[in-house]
């Protein structure tokens, strides 16, 4: 005869443990194994395509500087200015059209000997820079161009040269191009999660992006724990492992065998699968054993659902098993607890809000402070008195930047602050920069945020003087009924179509460099006002930047 259940307890144990755990743990343990062949197969990719793409990248660089060293070789142009016939003038011209399109500063150098026939800056210095090397390493390809390394003898940095002997009329010549100590720095320092290393034929390390895989002597730190795993400091990492042509040098590429980033993506996938399949499994079960005992669960999911629409006085009132008794008491325990710590998050979101705001109004650009500094101090020399008044500038500048009292300001205090501000550019730009500002004298006393104009203009400033020598700003801050309607005007370059839209998308985050201004602007306005208008545009000739704001109405 088939026991008759009746604790509640014992029967939901029971059944949970047939409907529920079961399932669930022959689920994770799938999704263990999964997450572990996940990490190695994601591990082993990432360090392969990083691998082939630093790869390309030097290959290329260096390829183009083999190639060019060799055709030096067959120049009529270089034979003829060794041998007296042509001019320095025609060869520095063929070596400044090839730097300029390869983007790389290294220096020219032909010798006869120890004499020099060309060199691409001045002899005394270039002699002196080859006094300070010795050379560490040196490799030869089938063409006979070799790869120098030199180690400085002063501070013991690493330097590169590119070195092809030539014959001209029984007499022995040196080509030598000398490359940049960081010549390689760019590819090896690309945006990854891999370490990069450029070793030599000794297992020097020439580059690299992490200094942990430098060893005594400059030597390569890790150690091989097979034919695809190094072991550095303990830790175990993949590793691809290629040639650089025939240049002698190595590219190594290693990846944590545990990278954070892999673990927490498997893991999330992981973890939400998990869940919802015991979600599923649990209320299938939960069905199933309810079945008996709806009057009670019906209760219980009802003050539930009262409770997930924001309706926290709602209380479970109706034990009907003694096992449910303690659980309803935790319950509604719980659901006073979270009533007060939902009061307590919303004083603290109020809180954050004014820290965010502080935050922003106390950015400040070290840059502009050294360079008019730099200036100030010049002009002390020749002008005292001008300099005195560009000192009160700075100093009113510094002391409402500073000015904690609140996170608005007049109008008339934020257009004097900005006169002070563009008359200390003027200081530096003279006649390259002109501006006007216009103010409807109804709009002086109103309020607007502080600090809201001056990144806007700093970022005129910025990006045009990169590109052209002049800037003329136009400022302008109208009275709208019960708005405030403020336009910032420049005939600068403005900003490439693509660009603004990838500006104007992302104004919540840092999506790109040139829209960090912009998202402080918004940002700000976001926070103190519910309503308000903030567009960036381009105009035939610069760019237009216009705010509207409501007239005392924040949030």
């Amino acid at each position: 005869m088939k026991r008759e259940i009746k604790s509640f307890k014992e029967y939901s144990k029971r059944n949970s443990f047939k409907y529920a755990f079961l399932p669930i743990l022959i689920i994770a343990l799938f999704v263990a194994v999964a997450v572990v062949f996940g990490l190695r197969f994601n591990a082993r990719h990432m360090t392969k395509t990083s691998s082939e793409r630093i790869r390309a990248s030097l290959e290329q660089d260096i390829g183009e500087l083999y190639d060019k060293i060799e055709a030096m070789g067959r120049d009529d142009l270089y034979s003829a200015l060794i041998e007296g016939k042509g001019t320095r003038s025609e060869a520095m011209y063929d070596y400044y059209h090839f730097k300029n399109s390869l983007d790389i500063d290294f220096v020219l150098s032909i010798k006869k000997g120890h004499d020099f026939v060309l060199t691409s800056i001045n002899a005394e210095n270039l002699r002196k820079f080859e006094d300070k090397l010795r050379i560490w390493e040196r490799s030869e390809d089938d063409r006979g161009i070799e790869t120098v390394i030199y180690q400085d003898k002063e501070d013991y940095s690493t330097r590169f040269a590119i070195e092809k002997d030539l014959n001209i009329k029984g007499e022995a010549y040196r080509i030598i191009f000398y490359l940049p100590r960081n010549v390689f720095s760019e590819a090896i320092n690309v945006p990854s999660s891999t370490i990069n290393v450029l070793v030599g034929g000794f297992d020097q390390v020439l580059a690299t992006n992490d200094n942990r895989v430098i060893g005594s002597a400059q030597k390569f730190a890790a150690s091989p724990v097979n034919e695809k795993v190094l072991d550095l400091g303990g830790v175990n990492y993949y590793f691809t492992e290629s040639e650089l042509g025939n240049t002698g040098l190595s590219l190594i590429t290693m990846n944590k065998m545990s990278s954070l980033a892999g673990i927490l993506a498997y893991l999330i996938a992981g973890i939400l699968g998990l869940l919802l399949v015991a979600w599923i499994t649990i209320n299938v079960s939960w069905s199933i054993i309810s079945k008996k005992n709806t009057e009670a669960i019906g209760e219980v999911i009802e003050t539930i659902r009262k409770n997930s629409k924001g309706d926290l006085e709602s209380r479970v009132s109706l034990p009907v098993f003694e096992e449910f008794e303690p659980l309803y008491n935790e319950y509604n325990n719980m659901l006073i607890s979270i009533d007060q710590l939902v009061k307590k998050n919303q004083m603290i979101l109020s809180l954050n809000k004014v820290d965010h705001l502080k935050l922003l109004n106390s950015q400040f650009n070290p840059h502009f402070l050294f360079n008019t500094l730099e200036s100030l101090r010049y002009l002390i020399m020749f002008d005292k008195d001008k300099a005195n008044g560009y000192i009160l500038d700075l100093s009113k500048i510094l002391r409402y930047t500073i000015d904690n009292r609140g996170f608005y300001s007049t109008v008339d205090e934020e257009i004097s602050y900005l006169r002070s501000y563009l008359d200390l550019q003027k200081m530096r730009y003279e006649d390259r920069l002109d501006y006007e500002i216009e103010v409807d004298e109804a709009v002086g006393k109103n309020e607007i945020p502080k600090l809201i104009l001056q990144p806007i203009i700093e970022n005129s400033l910025k990006y045009t003087y990169k590109i052209q020598d002049k800037l003329k700003l136009m400022v302008k801050v109208k009275d709208r009924a019960d708005k405030i309607y403020i336009s910032i005007e420049d005939d600068g370059p403005g900003i490439d179509e693509e660009e603004l839209k990838k500006i104007k998308k992302n104004f919540d985050n840092y999506a790109s460099e040139r829209g960090i201004g912009f998202y402080n602007v918004n940002k700000k306005l976001s926070l103190l006002y519910e309503d308000y208008l903030f567009d960036i545009r381009n105009r035939d000739k610069g760019l237009l930047i216009e705010i509207v704001v409501e007239k005392e109405k924040y949030v």
